[in-house]
């Protein structure tokens, strides 16, 4: 399997954990949208896009581990784009852990007011962690800041009152 459609597993309500092989390149709109229970997701980095909304309403989703946040590699995303795209409230209360695998650029305010992240781990070649990328993230405990980090951009983490930084 090399693609999974447009709302392939919406309402797919058994589904707790899912963690795809390494065919799958690409993730059309919705795909998962509606999986009540998904509690995990796992997406790997031989994935070449990444549609919109794919876990909406997914209201269960505890960790989330994508190559990048935009469509593409190198693209512009933020979190909020894979759960709706509307406002801080379309991610669930229930995500506490995310995992960027492959993109080197965290962009502005990609993460600003994920309110209940607690944890984030960056790809270790990680450059960039742009404006306001962490901002309001008030539960956030723990990123990975690797070394290849040249630049962090203004309020990257500011209001993030619990934060401790691992190098």
């Amino acid at each position: 399997v090399q693609k999974i459609s447009e709302s392939a597993f919406c309402g797919c309500d058994r589904l707790k954990t899912i963690s795809l092989p390494s065919s799958i390149l690409i993730i059309e709109d919705k795909a998962f949208e509606f999986c009540g229970s998904l509690e995990s997701l796992t997406i790997p980095t031989s994935v070449t896009y990444i549609g919109e909304s794919i876990v909406s309403y997914c209201d269960n989703l505890t960790s989330i581990s994508v190559p990048y946040l935009g469509e593409s590699k190198g693209s512009v995303g933020s979190l909020r784009r894979l759960f709706g795209d509307l406002d801080y409230g379309d991610i669930p209360w229930s995500l506490r852990k995310v995992a960027i695998t492959l993109d080197t650029t965290i962009e502005d305010s990609a993460f600003e007011g994920c309110y209940n992240i607690e944890e984030v781990t960056l790809p270790s070649n990680t450059i960039t962690i742009g404006n306001n990328a962490f901002r309001d993230c008030h539960s956030l405990k723990k990123v990975n800041l690797p070394d290849s980090v040249q630049t962090i951009g203004d309020g990257a983490f500011a209001y993030c009152s619990n934060l401790s930084i691992e190098t």
